[in-house]
């Protein structure tokens, strides 16, 4: 996963679309996971606002020296480190780095042990662990600054969504009725308590939603063994009654 951070140093040096483009096609899946609640008509907008936040985030991100001297290599150290099997507080006592123990499990304990024995490794190991901590203060502001970009989007159209969101009549050309709501099933409850449903009603409008999947009335009535009309007349009960908010 260090990848990236050879890319964004590519890309802060030659501002090359290359790779650019190389780091967007990274970062595209956590955008995806972020956009995912977002109405289809408002996402790509939403979408390319965080790709312009991507590239602030690479501007503004650095590299950080770290101070592990080079005296910290001894045999002693190397024997007092495999005495305590490599343990987070046998980790800290050396090296005084709280971020030393992941480093260690993504790289291999066979890299750290190198260096103890050969000092030709130092320069490598330095290198690389400033790579390693430049990558997570990266993606530790990215993952701020998306947050902050998404909140803002649904700040900004709260009222929209507060009157369009739960819509309970969405037909199809069938006829069918659909409840048109975000597709994420642990979402759709929270948002369902928050909005002061009741708990028997949450659980009827949850059989309508399977992760990505919407079901129609229909469907919902064959796998609960009863009529379609049954389930358009709970609706019609559950819009009336929450009629204030949907």
């Amino acid at each position: 996963m260090l990848k990236i951070v050879e890319l964004i140093i590519e890309y802060k040096e030659t501002r090359s679309e290359k790779s650019a483009s190389e780091i967007i096609k990274i970062i595209l899946p956590m955008i995806n996971n972020k956009v995912k609640n977002i109405r289809l008509d408002y996402r790509e907008d939403v979408i390319q606002e965080l790709k312009m936040n991507l590239f602030s985030i690479i501007e503004i991100a650095v590299f950080k020296d770290i101070d592990f001297p080079n005296e910290l290599f001894t045999l002693n150290n190397l024997k007092y480190l495999q005495k305590e099997n490599f343990s987070p507080q046998a980790l800290i006592k050396i090296f005084n780095n709280k971020y030393i123990k992941n480093f260690i499990d993504e790289t291999g304990i066979d890299f750290l042990e190198k260096v103890f024995l050969n000092n030709e490794f130092y320069e490598s190991f330095i290198k690389t662990f400033i790579k390693f901590n430049f990558r997570n203060q990266f993606f530790y502001l990215l993952e701020k600054r998306f947050d902050t970009v998404i909140a803002g989007f649904y700040r900004k159209n709260a009222d929209y969504f507060s009157k369009e969101q739960a819509i309970l009549n969405r037909e199809t050309d069938e006829g069918d009725e659909y409840i048109d709501l975000i597709p994420d099933s642990t979402q759709n409850k929270i948002s369902f308590e928050k909005l002061g449903i009741a708990k028997k009603d949450i659980e009827f409008l949850n059989l309508f939603i399977d992760g990505d999947k919407v079901y129609s009335q229909t469907e919902v009535a064959k796998r609960l063994g009863t009529s379609q009309q049954y389930i358009s007349k709970r609706i019609r009960e559950i819009r009336d009654k929450y009629k204030n908010i949907f």
